[in-house]
């Protein structure tokens, strides 16, 4: 938490105005419903989603507060299994951000971001 503070305090000081803060579908806890969106209820159940919900809440304050623009992402899962494949889920079609994200930059796929825009 003190990183994303000391990061929005220096986007401040050299007139950054946007963010895409990386959080985690984590703050929503362990929901009822399996379909999650962006009105489901923040319920975090572990210290990883409460420090992705108070640095969340973070970036809206600095937002309110300073002008900034930003997104929260909340990612189920944004790297995906090991790194060799031997466990986890199966990789194809590939759905995971992070890899997903280097796959658009490289031009090898298109990505799509739905998000909520926090002003």
């Amino acid at each position: 938490m003190d990183g994303t503070c000391v990061l929005l305090d220096a986007m401040c000081s050299a007139s950054v105005d946007k963010l895409e803060f990386s959080s985690a579908a984590a703050v929503c806890g362990e929901p009822k419903i399996d379909a999650i969106n962006e009105t489901a209820a923040l319920i975090p159940v572990n210290p990883y989603g409460v420090t992705k919900l108070t640095c969340e809440r973070m970036t809206s304050d600095f937002a309110s507060v300073y002008g900034q623009t930003s997104v929260c992402l909340r990612h189920f899962n944004a790297a995906g299994a090991n790194s060799e494949g031997k466990v986890g889920e199966d990789l194809s079609p590939e759905s995971h951000f992070i890899p997903s994200e280097l796959g658009a930059v490289l031009g090898i796929r298109a990505l799509f971001v739905f998000s909520e825009l926090i002003t």
